[in-house]
């Protein structure tokens, strides 16, 4: 299955084996690339060009199968992560659900959806501006 800004994926074929997987972080270079990026696993898009994928691939075909899929000359960046809490990535302002998708172990059906956009309450008024020292 083709995604685009979506986070299913396309299963992974069969031969291989499914319970050994890795963590990515992938980002590229093309933003509106014509064809969305086919995943060999599950992904979740943190952004445009900024994904965690999580696939039975080792980092170098995992690269070559995104590399094949991109503009030739593209910037793109594969690097690996420990799947657990202190391997993963910290983050903001990016995709809701992002932290959720790492704790689901890539189950997107166990992503719950975002929090409301009602603003949250402070406990303290906010610090005074900056003033320079004269």
């Amino acid at each position: 299955m083709r995604i685009g800004a979506s986070s299913a994926c396309r299963e992974a074929p069969s031969h291989r084996d499914l319970s050994v997987t890795g963590l990515f972080l992938v980002w590229h270079g093309s933003t509106g690339i014509g064809a969305p990026l086919i995943w060999d696993g599950d992904a979740f898009p943190m952004s445009e060009t900024l994904w965690l994928v999580r696939t039975p691939l080792d980092r170098s075909r995992l690269y070559h199968s995104i590399k094949k899929q991109l503009p030739p000359g593209a910037a793109l960046l594969v690097a690996p992560l420990t799947d657990s809490p202190g391997g993963w990535p910290k983050f903001k302002a990016l995709a809701p659900g992002s932290l959720s998708w790492l704790k689901s172990d890539g189950k997107i059906e166990d992503v719950a959806p975002a929090r409301g956009s009602e603003p949250q309450k402070r406990n303290s008024p906010p610090p005074p501006p900056f003033r320079q020292a004269e």
